[in-house]
């Protein structure tokens, strides 16, 4: 949909290229419509600005305040900053450290990008007056060594462009045309300066699907989409009601229960495939219930056999993960078979941190939480350089075979 808009507006209505800004979530996403777009392109000169809300507000900041990669503040970073500041200002003892400091940094982030007054705000990890010492400390680390977090970059951008509008018309004049896509995760201070760009003209065009919003954890508020035609009212809202990627049966059993949310937009969605396979409902005792049974399915599709006995699985939570880690050492280690729901904690744990896998591998799921899919594969493909495979691909290491 956005490829096709673009190629509209330059083909159709004769806009020059350089005026057109597409905004998403992910750098694989960005890039990806790029591709698509100049595979499209049949004329025009000039080059479409496709990028990621971080890369777009990095890039004002840095022609305003001369930033340079070298100040952005890595997570690794941020994390160490933040434990020796958070940990210092707690009197009792901190059951989890790790899960403490992430919690705070989570806080954090929350009150930077929903703009929240901070003595307004009140924490649920620790006493509020300690939050905001941290806050204030962790703020203060940050301008006195000229670093800009992940947040930052967000809310410096907002109140740059809120304050000088000398700068803001010079974006606007070169953005005349915003469009974004997966606008269901966008957060408060994204919208806010995205209205502040888009502003006087308002040609703004956004996609999304706010039944698919699950990252509110992360700060998203799909509600702003529900009230987009409120503050442009002029806006036109056009509904894509064909699933083309689910049968029928799928479709359904999904509309049943997110037709339970209150806060939605009605429609009624139907699939282009309307034969396909019943649901399975299927309930397990424990994990490793659920993950033997899936393994045995897995090589009965394939025709070979598993030994369930020495079983075991590599859990998506990290933290389960470190756990059979060090167990790893003085029980019988990984066992023969093994699916990998290959998220970046996991791809991170595994590839990174030196964790040899010698398991058979019987499937890999993979994809990107919260990373950029594109670097997760990247992971990805430090633990296949580890891995013995399962069957068609001959027990080498590192060969992919027909492994998708």
């Amino acid at each position: 949909v956005i490829t096709e808009r673009v190629r509209y507006l330059i083909e159709a209505c004769g806009v020059h290229p350089g005026n057109i800004l597409v905004i998403t979530f992910t750098k694989a996403a960005a890039d990806e419509m790029k591709e698509r777009y100049e595979k499209k392109q049949t004329m025009g000169k000039g080059t479409v600005n496709f990028g990621t809300f971080h890369a777009v507000f990095f890039k004002i900041l840095r022609f305003a305040y001369h930033y340079e990669a070298s100040n952005i503040l890595r997570d690794e970073e941020r994390y160490k900053i933040l434990r020796e500041i958070a940990c210092s200002r707690m009197q009792q003892e901190i059951t989890d450290e790790k899960e403490f400091v992430e919690a705070i940094s989570g806080e954090i982030s929350r009150v930077k990008n929903e703009r929240f007054a901070l003595e307004s705000y009140y924490s649920s990890n620790c006493p509020d007056e300690v939050f905001r010492e941290i806050y204030v400390e962790y703020d203060r680390w940050l301008r006195k060594e000229n670093k800009v977090d992940f947040d930052d970059m967000q809310l410096l951008c907002y109140e740059l462009l809120s304050k000088r509008s000398d700068i803001l018309k010079q974006w606007q004049q070169k953005y005349t045309y915003i469009l974004i896509d997966e606008f269901q995760d966008i957060n408060r201070v994204q919208y806010d300066t995205v209205k502040l760009l888009a502003a006087p003209e308002n040609n703004l065009f956004v996609v999304g699907d706010d039944d698919q919003s699950i990252y509110r954890f992360r700060g998203a508020r799909p509600e702003l989409m529900l009230h987009f035609t409120e503050d442009f009212r002029d806006a036109g809202q056009v509904t894509l009601l064909c699933n083309f990627r689910s049968t029928a049966p799928i479709v359904q059993a999904a509309l049943r229960v997110v037709g339970n949310n209150k806060k939605r937009f009605e429609k009624a969605l139907y699939a282009k495939e309307e034969q396909g396979e019943a649901i399975e409902f299927r309930q397990y005792p424990d994990r490793k219930r659920e993950c033997a049974e899936l393994t045995e399915e897995i090589a009965a599709e394939e025709g070979c056999t598993v030994d369930t006995e020495g079983f075991a699985a590599l859990m998506k939570q990290q933290k389960e993960m470190a756990r059979a880690a060090r167990k790893a050492d003085t029980e019988a280690g990984w066992a023969d078979e093994s699916v990998l729901y290959s998220d970046y904690p996991q791809t991170r744990f595994l590839g990174y941190e030196g964790l040899q896998c010698e398991a058979k591998v019987l499937a890999i799921f993979a994809g990107g939480a919260s990373k950029d899919e594109a670097e997760a594969g990247e992971d990805v493909k430090v633990i296949l350089d580890q891995t013995t495979f399962y069957g068609e691909v001959g027990g080498q290491a590192g060969d992919l075979g027909t492994i998708q």
